[in-house]
């Protein structure tokens, strides 16, 4: 599920009965986190594997975490997928996704003297897939 979407929170709750995602694998940080939260069930877990956005400007979320007893680890994406349970999940999944799944993966391409907008897009989630920086 796409982070960026609205109302994902609430697709969640739903998808689950209203319990709550037991995990949620976030590499945004920033207000995401706090999303997160409102995301997960009780004593959930949040793996932060990168903080493209940094930790969250506003502190609340730490009250919400420490209430809902939620799990906050920090490690990297890398090591998620060396070895281990993650690691065997995920490449079932990804061999199943290669072998079923139709990609479609747009390319974005911006002039260089346009970096500054194609990270703005980036980081806004409006590009999908490579960007590519153009000189003339």
């Amino acid at each position: 599920m796409l982070i960026s979407r609205e109302g994902w929170v609430d697709e969640v709750r739903k998808l689950t009965g209203g319990r709550g995602a037991d995990v949620s694998y976030n590499a945004v940080g920033g207000d995401t986190i706090e999303q997160d939260i409102d995301a997960l069930a009780y004593r959930g877990k949040i793996v932060v594997t990168a903080l493209a956005q940094g930790w969250p400007r506003d502190e609340a979320w730490i009250g919400k975490a420490v209430m809902s007893c939620t799990t906050i680890q920090m490690t990297r994406s890398a090591d998620l997928l060396r070895d281990g349970p993650v690691a065997d999940k995920a490449r079932a999944y990804k061999e199943d996704f290669m072998r079923t799944a139709k990609l479609n993966w747009r390319t974005a391409a911006y002039r260089l003297e346009d970096a500054a907008k194609a990270h703005a897009d980036m980081e806004a989630g409006r590009t999908l897939g490579k960007i590519i920086l153009t000189v003339d």
